[in-house]
């Protein structure tokens, strides 16, 4: 990449250093507007919310902005996607590549919990390097987590992938490990779109596992 050159760090020239604040306060602005949706219910107006704030601070950005990692695709949301160009987008201006999510946790905000941040990372393009970030897919992905008591059971065993298995093998094997009924296991779920065929409403298809 040593054909590619940036203005060096730090100095007065220093696009990224100069511009760094306006996107802190792009992020500042999306959590001050979002908050007025707390807990209402409203997790999409709220979302919505935190994107006008961001538009309303890159529209006076004289940079050539494109975002490479958004929100909205994944979740139907009314998130700022992949592609959108922000910034004034003027003739000369620092192209940078951008990656945000204007409210990680629409769910709390809407709930009046905790946990809930407004994401923005950015970086300048070189002249003639097609990008700095790339863009990669985005799932929900299923997670287990478990205690070293299983963990030596699964190193004993056939090396069972727990993602794979049933919900009620899972609980099975766990107690075994245990030493327990599968009755007095604790068991922790996430109850969201994260794990759909496990958690269900309340997590009720774990209970008559026991």
């Amino acid at each position: 990449m040593s054909q590619h050159t940036l203005t060096p760090t730090r100095s007065p020239y220093d696009l990224e250093r100069v511009l760094e604040f306006e996107f802190v306060r792009a992020t500042e602005n999306a959590a001050l507007n979002a908050i007025h949706w707390m807990g209402r219910g409203e997790k999409e107006k709220g979302d919505a919310a935190a994107c006008d704030a961001i538009y309303g601070v890159f529209d006076l950005l004289d940079i050539c902005g494109q975002v490479v990692i958004g929100e909205g695709m994944k979740d139907n949301a009314p998130g700022i996607f992949v592609g959108e160009k922000l910034g004034t987008w003027k003739p000369g201006s620092p192209r940078f590549d951008i990656a945000l999510d204007p409210i990680d946790g629409t769910t709390n905000l809407s709930k009046g919990m905790l946990n809930s941040i407004s994401v923005l990372a950015a970086a300048q393009v070189p002249e003639g390097a097609p990008n700095v970030m790339r863009h990669l897919p985005s799932y929900y992905s299923q997670k287990i987590a478990y205690g070293p008591a299983v963990v030596e059971a699964l190193q004993n065993g056939p090396e069972p992938c727990f993602l794979d298995m049933p919900l009620p093998e899972v609980l099975r094997f766990v107690a075994r490990a245990l030493d327990k009924h599968v009755r007095d296991v604790v068991v922790m779920i996430w109850i969201g779109r994260g794990m759909p065929t496990w958690s269900g409403p309340s997590g009720k298809p774990a209970r008559p596992c026991g």
